[in-house]
């Protein structure tokens, strides 16, 4: 696992540098995965540019960066539409939330919070291939993960978990990951959420991101980490199918193939869902190792 992380960070690394120097935006998914992998393997002893991560960080927190309208967006407009990269960026890092950009952020996230519970997805997340109702679910899970603990956020999280209580059966394994790593989050029962994550397994080993299609490193990642979280070792026999799926599919320049998540792609692997899902397969596997020092 080390040394597939390790062939993988240079490539993350070089993504998302590309990213920021053609488009000059954040995206939801693009620079939140790379700062948030590279933070996880950097916490498990890998090397990593502290200061880029530190610079890009405190770029990306500026509203301006979020879309390729710049200031022409307006502030108002950019907040709304970009609740799902606020929470990304939140969850990037343990310390965020401490952040002068963090503590706006989650107050923000507190003002857009909607009358139903949820919270809106924006940017492009809307096209994705699952139902309009999924796809609030699961920013608002992502939201709830990145609000502070303390009564500030009380109101906000018994109104989202009301909105939640009314979910369909999911069509993502990121729904049940994030079922799962909010059980743990919260200290409630993870055996129901825990049992729904390993039956959508793939019989050949990994998650897909969509349940019933075929195993990607994006689903598989997003489910090693919330397993972790949950407690659950990589000797286990699902873990370590799925580990053994990440280490027999990575490709030669260090990523992983896979598909895109937007309905119209019709699962065809793109450039950027490889990205992310990239991202999310260190994410997963770091997930797994135990600590060691920076070197």
């Amino acid at each position: 696992m080390r040394e597939a992380i390790g062939k993988a960070l240079p490539f993350v690394e070089a993504r998302g540098k590309a990213w920021i120097e053609k488009r000059g935006c954040v995206s939801c998914h693009q620079v939140p995965s790379m700062l948030r992998s590279m933070e996880d393997a950097g916490s498990k002893g890998f090397a990593v540019p502290r200061q880029f991560l530190d610079e890009t960080a405190e770029w990306s927190s500026h509203w301006e960066k979020w879309t390729n309208k710049g200031e022409d967006a307006g502030k108002a407009q950019a907040d709304s539409a970009n609740v799902d990269t606020m929470t990304a960026l939140l969850l990037s890092k343990p310390e965020a939330g401490a952040t002068e950009w963090g503590k706006r952020f989650r107050a923000t996230l507190l003002s857009l919070q909607q009358p139903d519970g949820s919270w809106q997805p924006g940017g492009q997340l809307p096209l994705q291939a699952r139902p309009a109702r999924e796809q609030k679910e699961v920013t608002t899970l992502w939201t709830l993960l990145a609000l502070p603990k303390d009564a500030s956020a009380e109101a906000a999280r018994k109104k989202a978990r009301a909105f939640l209580s009314g979910a369909s059966p999911a069509v993502t394994v990121e729904r049940l990951a994030l079922e799962l790593v909010l059980a743990v989050s919260d200290g409630r029962e993870t055996q129901a959420p825990l049992q729904r994550l390993l039956a959508a397994r793939s019989p050949v080993g990994g998650w897909p991101w969509k349940i019933g299609a075929d195993p990607d490193a994006y689903g598989t990642g997003l489910a090693l980490h919330a397993l972790a979280l949950a407690g659950v070792s990589r000797e286990q026999a699902d873990v370590a199918k799925a580990l053994r799926f990440l280490l027999s599919t990575q490709k030669p320049d260090g990523s992983w193939a896979v598909p895109s998540t937007r309905a119209k792609d019709g699962g065809k692997v793109r450039p950027t869902s490889t990205d992310w899902g990239t991202a999310w397969a260190v994410i997963g596997m770091a997930a797994h190792l135990s600590a060691r020092p920076a070197r």
